[in-house]
């Protein structure tokens, strides 16, 4: 999980990875306001964007941010406020259990 606010260098490198072979163009200070449709991304881009911030940033990210988060600006004002949730292990990182004895029983 990454550590600090997202930022617009942040925002954008997530917006080319999830814009694929013909991603929108990149986000920079003069881009803040415009609409982040006219840069070429759609809103499954930006649905895949939320949930790439959650995952890399320890957020939930409610899917109607798409509605109300137009533009990158916005987007980072929204996220800015939303609390960062510790997320639980996975299982691959639990410790494995160890082999059973031939005379343990099973409880019931």
């Amino acid at each position: 999980m990454a550590d600090g606010p997202i930022d617009v260098a942040a925002l954008s490198r997530l917006l080319r990875e999830c814009g694929g072979e013909e991603p929108g163009g990149p986000i920079g200070p003069g881009d803040l306001d415009v609409p982040l449709y006219e840069l070429g991304h759609d809103s499954l881009t930006v649905a895949q964007l939320l949930t790439r911030v959650g995952r890399e940033f320890g957020l939930t990210v409610p899917l109607d941010l798409l509605e109300d988060a137009d533009t990158a600006r916005s987007l980072l004002d929204m996220l800015a406020t939303m609390p960062r949730v510790p997320r639980a292990p996975r299982p691959e990182h639990l410790p494995s259990p160890g082999p059973r004895d031939a005379g343990q029983r099973r409880r019931p």
